[in-house]
């Protein structure tokens, strides 16, 4: 097949002007149309023309290498499609195409732009270890089967714009290093993203998606995403997945988010110093509300620095002073209070600083302390 392209575009006169490419579509009601659109007016002489076939058959590309510029625009798949394993070293137009049977798309690699958008996929189709170094726009179209993306790799930005997926949606340890745009996008089922990395890239952007009824499994370990992503409508992206998982019951789910949206406005231009202090202290103090242990240990620290402060600060009494006799009466009899230093500087630290610790009796009143 690689021969054969070779064969025939070296004898192409580079010097030809690009051909203005139409095609006409006859319905099953007799009406025709004419396609002339913005996206494939012009071509040129080399490209591999199949624009509005129908392939009644199966068709078999695996392993293939198509050079240069493919067009399958508003192409119909009436069976099985198999393009495992194949290469497009060009530009890859499938738009408006219609994919009745299954089609297996694993292992591809698109080196350039491929165009997904309007496409509709009535059968099962499987993208899994395919490899997008430009852009993969699948804008609009339609997975009426079962949608298989894990493990896929987009380079470059992933456009999901509108699109439905009816049925099974897999994008599970996918690697996004773009923009990935699944704004106002449908997802009757599950939208799988587990152990999905978007550490490279946008974080994913699901304003308009529905959400009493979109359901998002992301990995919560907040390693797979990109923290510096602050900038542009970041914070609206990101309080979007939050709200989402919110309105969904995912609670780390709900906190990882959060603490990428207090982030990304306290990195704001326009943020101001409170926030930005006050952010960065939540941060520190507690993970942004995520963490259990680090209250409790910044919690102790304040008892100890408060210790610190009252053993230095209190003199060492071996009596109590005849003018604090009177706080250390019990309701029966006077009595003496031994007090020492380090015993007045942990009662104190534990009950004033701790607030929760009181080792006062009924025979010593706090203010003596």
């Amino acid at each position: 097949f690689e021969a054969w392209q070779a064969s025939w575009k070296d004898k192409i006169n580079k010097a030809l002007p690009d051909v203005r490419l139409g095609a006409v579509l006859t319905h099953e009601d007799g009406t025709t149309e004419e396609i002339l659109n913005g996206w494939h007016e012009t071509v040129s002489p080399e490209t591999l023309d199949f624009v509005a076939r129908t392939f009644k058959v199966e068709v078999n590309a695996f392993d293939f290498v198509f050079t240069g510029y493919v067009d399958f625009s508003y192409t119909t798949f009436k069976r099985y499609a198999n393009f495992s394993h194949t290469t497009f070293t060009g530009d890859a137009n499938f738009s408006h195409t219609t994919f009745i049977g299954d089609g297996d798309f694993s292992f591809m690699t698109f080196t350039e732009y491929a165009d997904f958008s309007f496409a509709t996929f009535i059968g099962d189709v499987d993208f899994s270890y395919t490899r997008f170094t430009g852009s993969g726009d699948f804008s609009i179209a339609t997975f009426t089967g079962g949608a298989d993306f894990g493990i896929t790799t987009f380079t470059g930005d992933a456009k999901f714009f509108k699109t439905k997926f009816i049925n099974q949606c897999l994008f599970q340890e996918s690697y996004f290093g773009g923009e990935v745009n699944f704004e106002n996008a449908e997802i009757e089922n599950v939208g799988h993203f587990e152990n999905g990395s978007f550490k490279n890239g946008e974080l994913p952007n699901f304003l308009g998606v529905d959400n009493s009824k979109t359901l998002l499994v992301f990995s919560n370990d907040d390693n797979y995403f990109n923290k510096k992503d602050t900038q542009g409508n970041a914070t609206d992206r990101i309080a979007q997945l939050k709200r989402l998982a919110e309105e969904q019951g995912q609670i780390d789910q709900m906190l990882m988010f959060n603490a990428f949206e207090l982030n990304a406005k306290a990195k704001q231009p326009n943020a101001s110093w409170v926030l930005k202090i006050v952010t960065g202290l939540y941060s520190i103090v507690s993970d942004y509300g995520r963490s259990f242990i680090r209250p409790i240990i910044f919690y102790g620290l304040l008892i100890w620095l408060s210790f610190l402060y009252s053993f230095g600060y209190f003199v060492n009494l071996a009596d109590i002073s005849e003018i604090h006799k009177h706080n250390c009466k019990s309701a029966a009899v006077e009595q003496k209070l031994d007090l020492s230093r380090e015993r007045a500087a942990v009662e104190y630290a534990l009950f004033r600083a701790g607030g929760v610790f009181d080792f006062t009796d009924t025979g010593k009143q706090n203010n003596a302390v």
